[in-house]
């Protein structure tokens, strides 16, 4: 599975229609449907405001919208787009201005997916990988052998780090890699090592 990293925009121009293809990284239904909701703000006079994500990583939420566009002309197309790119978490807006020359079925097809390809070909593409963030506190005493555990890992990302009675390591690290460092951290228990907050996520 792949993400873009940040929002683009790309207009295409076809027998006076113009065509503009946007996306957007998008984490929920609800942003999706909002970010539709200011394209039309943003272009009141504008004929079609069609609309395509995939959200989730686990469970895929997809949804597909013509916007009055004839059924399956637009919507459908531009999720092929995302889905072709194995794209999630993404959002894809195309505003359509008509230039008064109808397209006619595969016109609007090719229109509306080339509008989303062309788009994406701006865009940085990152691919999403399943992490487990976790929490450790221990004391300064313990430092070398949990630095030297951490280096051994070449995934692990230190997010947050605090120095106070004693060390609260907040990090992360590839999923595929976690199930031995989190069982050689529980391992220290026994020193007054405490491991907590441990989850799955994907970034």
């Amino acid at each position: 599975m792949n993400s873009i990293s940040s929002e683009q925009t790309f207009t295409i121009s076809i027998l006076s229609s113009e065509f503009i293809g946007q996306v957007y990284p998008c984490l929920s239904v609800f942003e999706a449907h909002q970010l539709q909701k200011i394209a039309r703000e943003l272009h009141p006079k504008a004929n079609h405001h069609c609309l395509a994500y995939r959200i989730g990583a686990e469970s895929i939420q997809e949804f597909a919208s013509d916007d009055g566009e004839p059924g399956g002309t637009a919507g459908i197309p531009m999720l092929n787009v995302l889905k072709r790119n194995d794209l999630t978490n993404c959002c894809a807006i195309v505003i359509r201005y008509f230039g008064g020359t109808k397209l006619g079925k595969k016109g609007l097809i090719d229109a509306y997916r080339e509008s989303i390809e062309k788009v994406l070909e701006i865009c940085t593409i990152n691919p999403i990988e399943k992490r487990i963030r976790f929490k450790l506190t221990y004391d300064y005493g313990l430092t070398s052998q949990i630095q030297k555990l951490f280096h051994s890992h070449s995934s692990l990302t230190i997010e947050n780090e605090s120095f106070e009675d004693k060390v609260i390591i907040e990090a992360s690290l590839k999923s595929e890699h976690s199930k031995d460092l989190i069982e050689r951290l529980e391992s220290f228990e026994h020193q007054g090592v405490t491991l907590e907050d441990v989850e799955e996520y994907f970034s």
